[in-house]
Parts: structure tokens; sequence; C-alpha cells
């Protein structure tokens, strides 16, 4: 039997929304300006979105991808499996990217 997706209010966790088989609208399209030039890492960013818009969700997903293993700094395998299939993934220059900069 298939298991539906539910749909997931009040969390604000990315891995919620992955692990816990809920809907998700993939945002991590946005990662990817980020790593777009490398004279564009140090400049300011800001993510404007009006209130309920996700923003708090959009932050914890950027704090899951950037989080580094402190014990194995090499290590990207929890960012394979959380953005598995999402957007960002689908890019192999900013897949690279990802492990040579984590």
């Amino acid at each position: 039997m298939k298991s539906t997706k539910q749909v997931s209010a009040g969390s604000e966790k990315f891995s919620d929304f992955i692990n816990g088989n809920a809907y998700y609208v993939d945002k991590t399209r946005f990662l990817r300006p980020i790593f777009a030039s490398e004279d564009n890492i140090d400049k300011i960013k800001l993510f404007t979105r009006p209130r309920r818009f996700g923003k708090t969700l959009t932050m914890n997903m950027f704090k899951e991808f950037f989080n580094v293993n402190p014990e194995n700094p090499g290590d990207t395998s929890r960012q394979e499996r959380l953005f598995k299939g999402l957007d960002v993934m689908k890019d192999n220059d900013t897949e690279k990217r990802v492990r040579r900069e984590l």
C-alpha cells in the first residue's frame, strides 16, 4: 500500500519535512546563487518574503545544507541523503562544489 504524504503545519525544520514524508515545495534552487561565482561568496544576501511564506524553513534548509560534521568535515552523506532528488542536487556543478567546499 502506498503511503500518502502529510501536510506539515507548525514545523520549521527542513529534516522534519524530508524524513517525515511531508509535502515540501523545493526551494533548494536558492542555494545555487551562493555558489554562482567566487566573487559572490562574501556579499550579504537578503531574503524578504511576506509572513508565513517559509523564510524560517528556507533558512533551516540552508543550515542543513551547509552543516558540517565536526568529526569528519569531508563527510557529505547527510546532505546527500536529505537533498537527494531535490533541485540543488540535480546540478552537477553545484554538487561537485558542495563536496569540495564542505
